[in-house]
């Protein structure tokens, strides 16, 4: 004769729920760590591409400023905001400024800052110097955008991937241990109290 065993579940929920909650916090510490590691990956190759842009750049930009050939700066300055990761550039010396592409005020924006000098030695013994500065701007929004598709994918992922180990360790508990429980409590049910 088989009593009813009241315990057996509530063992089996609090098992279930020990194995989500811990597998759901160690996802949530994986996640925050690869975004973290994702974040700062995203920002140093932007940084890179927009020096590597900078450097393309800086030399015909020296030479238009030290012609001040306005034409030649606009034209490279337009030039620079057609890639990608440039929503913004100028140029500020001493004669002049020139600016290409808008931000708006409330947008984030990441600032690149790339000084200049030019001396011209064939006039004067001391030389003729240019000085300026060659700045790039990029919304932090690309970096973001990249991240939060990020998010989406490594959740989706280590959603799936605790899924499928919480649901392999339920399977061994329940098969090694769950059953040698059950034997156990119902072995002290049916088990006749001593008179």
């Amino acid at each position: 004769m088989t009593h009813p065993i009241p315990f057996r579940n509530q063992i089996r929920v609090r098992f279930l729920l020990v194995v989500l909650l811990i597998s759901s916090l160690i996802t949530t510490l994986v996640i925050g760590l690869q975004i973290y590691m994702e974040w700062n990956r995203d920002l140093r190759q932007m940084s890179a591409r927009i020096e590597e842009l900078a450097k393309v750049y800086q030399k015909p930009m020296e030479l238009a400023v030290w012609n001040l050939d306005s034409q030649g700066i606009q034209t490279l300055l337009d030039a620079i905001i057609q890639h990608e990761l440039i929503d913004q550039a100028e140029v500020i010396f001493q004669e002049g400024y020139y600016k290409s592409g808008s931000l708006e005020p409330s947008d984030q924006i990441w600032y690149f800052q790339f000084p200049f000098s030019i001396t011209n030695h064939e006039n004067s013994d001391k030389g003729v110097e240019l000085s300026g500065i060659f700045k790039l701007r990029s919304k932090m929004l690309r970096a973001r955008q990249n991240v939060i598709d990020r998010i989406l994918w490594i959740g989706l992922g280590q959603l799936l991937k605790t899924t499928l180990i919480s649901s392999l360790i339920i399977l061994c508990f329940r098969l090694l241990i769950g059953q040698h429980l059950q034997t156990m409590i119902e072995y002290l049910y049916t088990s006749e109290e001593p008179s």
